[in-house]
């Protein structure tokens, strides 16, 4: 039990860090290709904001719905849209264009290269909690503040530590 608690703080920490992460870092990764403007900025704000709305309407819908066996598996089944997304965007750039595109383009690419993976960090304490609260576990309100806290720290670290760099 001791082993599943830590793993599922580890987990909840990962995913929820690399959520409030990724915002800034693809917002940087994009201008260079896309070039800045606020357009662009509008676009990712948008995108990674309903990505989370998302991931919140399918756990609201889905955990009272599903088992916790069919939640793992689509949870395993995002994972793996996820992860070819993530190799995806490493190996391929945007391009660059020499018309600038518009708020409608940047949110088709914003989908298309990191949907799943914005899908999969923001369901994923959601999932944990839903799994816990299945399992009879301590009440899942615990994990949600973990989550909140570790989005917060995620938030100040990054133009700290990682944006200089």
């Amino acid at each position: 039990m001791t082993l599943l608690k830590g793993s599922t703080y580890l987990a909840l920490m990962i995913s929820s860090t690399l959520l409030f992460m990724m915002q800034p870092w693809v917002y940087s990764w994009l201008v260079p290709h896309f070039g800045g403007g606020a357009h662009l900025w509008a676009a990712v704000l948008v995108f990674f904001q309903w990505g989370v709305a998302l991931a919140y309407l399918c756990a609201a819908w889905g955990f009272s719905r599903f088992s916790s066996r069919q939640l793992y598996l689509v949870f395993v089944a995002l994972a793996g849209v996820a992860i070819w997304q993530l190799v995806d965007l490493l190996t391929l750039s945007p391009g660059v264009t020499s018309e600038v595109p518009n708020f409608g383009q940047v949110l088709g690419w914003l989908v298309q290269k990191v949907g799943a993976v914005t899908l999969l960090f923001a369901a994923s304490p959601l999932l944990l909690q839903a799994l816990w609260s299945k399992a009879g576990l301590q009440t899942p309100s615990r994990l949600y503040g973990w989550s909140n806290v570790i989005c917060v720290v995620a938030l100040v670290v990054y133009p700290v530590l990682v944006e200089p760099y």
